[in-house]
């Protein structure tokens, strides 16, 4: 079954009801200015489906969760896409499953004008960063600093102008998260001040992400993305990997796995389990029957 990706929603922003044999949702959209939208979306697939759109030129800006239920400020990561003409794009999905993001458009115009150059000088900022394969967005993890940016975002309720602003903070950000990322993987001395914060938290997982980028003269920002540069995890999954390592060679004292890990750092079981799940494939108490 193909759906046009236009059809999907009707005047109260739900899934129009011919439809709810394979999805149900939700969306808002929000249009302060030509060129500019922000979409918080929800949908949930109950049956195959190949869900089509036509999307304008311009860049994408998709905060994504893997789970569903959390907060939109609990997004896991951001994709950024750079769209040089409109297209028209499928996405299929053979299985019931949740999705849930919030997507920032902006035009290529709105963005040359936010930036103060040209539109092809814009592009190929971003396409010096996809490099040959378009497709393929930039992936960044998430930040304390996205973190804010889209709570400010989603707070906001009241004048357009406001809400323009909140949208160019999150793409300034997010244009320099792109720049701090290339520049740690090309510099060895950024490098070198990673592998010592790699080495500080195997030795204490309790240390904070304030005190460890701190501790190797590094920004929070530079240290969180950083992270997946040389260890292709984030910050927290390294963080709690350390501590499932650590509390699997413990004796249990008859506390459970996860109890053993949140006492190791300081973290919320629902963390620890989407860790657990995301590198090893099974939850904290399967996990603790491997040892």
């Amino acid at each position: 079954m193909i759906l046009q990706a236009s059809d999907l929603f009707d005047e109260t922003d739900a899934i129009v009801s011919r439809y709810a044999r394979w999805l149900t949702g939700s969306q808002r959209i929000r249009t302060p200015a030509n060129g500019l939208t922000l979409i918080e979306q929800t949908i949930t697939t109950h049956q195959p489906i190949t869900i089509e759109e036509t999307v304008a030129a311009g860049v994408y800006f998709t905060f994504t969760m893997d789970q569903a239920g959390h907060p939109f400020d609990q997004f896991d990561t951001l994709q950024i896409q750079p769209i040089l003409e409109a297209s028209t794009v499928q996405w299929q999905v053979d299985t019931p499953k949740t999705f849930a993001w919030i997507q920032l458009y902006i035009s290529w115009e709105q963005l040359a004008t936010l930036t103060r150059e040209s539109i092809s000088q814009t592009q190929r900022f971003f396409l010096r960063h996809t490099g040959e394969d378009q497709s393929r967005p930039i992936q960044l993890p998430n930040t304390c600093a996205l973190t804010q940016d889209i709570r400010h975002l989603l707070q906001h309720d009241g004048k357009r102008l406001g809400l323009i602003g909140k949208l160019y903070n999150v793409v300034f950000d997010a244009i320099e998260h792109v720049q701090v990322q290339r520049h740690i993987s090309r510099c060895d001395g950024c490098q070198q001040k990673l592998f010592q914060a790699q080495n500080l938290l195997e030795s204490n997982t309790t240390l904070s992400t304030a005190q460890l980028a701190h501790d190797v003269d590094l920004s929070v920002t530079a240290l969180e993305l950083g992270y997946v540069v040389i260890t292709q995890m984030t910050l927290n999954e390294y963080q709690i990997e350390v501590a499932i390592r650590q509390a699997l060679h413990q004796t249990t004292s008859g506390l459970s796995l996860a109890r053993r890990i949140n006492e190791g750092t300081g973290m919320a079981s629902h963390d620890i389990e989407k860790a657990c799940l995301k590198r090893f494939g099974v939850l904290s108490h399967q996990l603790g029957g491997m040892q």
